[in-house]
């Protein structure tokens, strides 16, 4: 149709049919999918480039309601210490005390603080280490655990 001024007017727009809708909200869930799939993947890429901890990287995906990162390789190594005593005297109760002590807690937060150290100073990366009563774990991010 044109008018006075010999131009022509738009034609009435067309509304997507429901089929047409169906497609395009599909094809959106589908990228939306896919980003989120590449989101997780860059992230995890970080995790193993030493980028963060296994823990932060967890905590983030589980904030972007993604499925956290479990690491296909664990190592757990048990370590036994065997310590001799030398004690400088024939008196038998000065060695069972020094036996004793190094048995106490005092004596086992020092050997978890020596390893603690090692740990920090030999082991590529950023390791976390977590320290409780009985036992020391030592996560190195790059997903290797040790438990001593």
């Amino acid at each position: 149709m044109t008018d006075e001024n010999n131009t022509t007017a738009p034609a009435a727009a067309v509304e997507p049919s429901a089929a047409e809708l169906r497609e395009q909200l599909k094809t959106v869930r589908d990228e939306h999918t896919t980003y989120r799939t590449q989101v997780r993947d860059r992230a995890i890429e970080g995790y193993r480039d030493n980028m963060w901890t296994l823990p932060i990287l967890n905590t983030v995906l589980t904030k972007l309601e993604l499925e956290p990162f479990e690491p296909k390789r664990v190592t757990r190594s048990t370590v036994a210490i065997n310590v001799q005593l030398d004690a400088d005297t024939e008196n038998t109760y000065v060695g069972e005390t020094a036996m004793r002590q190094l048995g106490g807690p005092e004596a086992r937060d020092a050997l978890k603080e020596a390893i603690v150290t090692v740990v920090q100073q030999h082991v590529t990366g950023s390791p976390t280490v977590s320290v409780s009563s009985d036992s020391l774990s030592v996560f190195v991010h790059t997903g290797h655990v040790v438990e001593l």
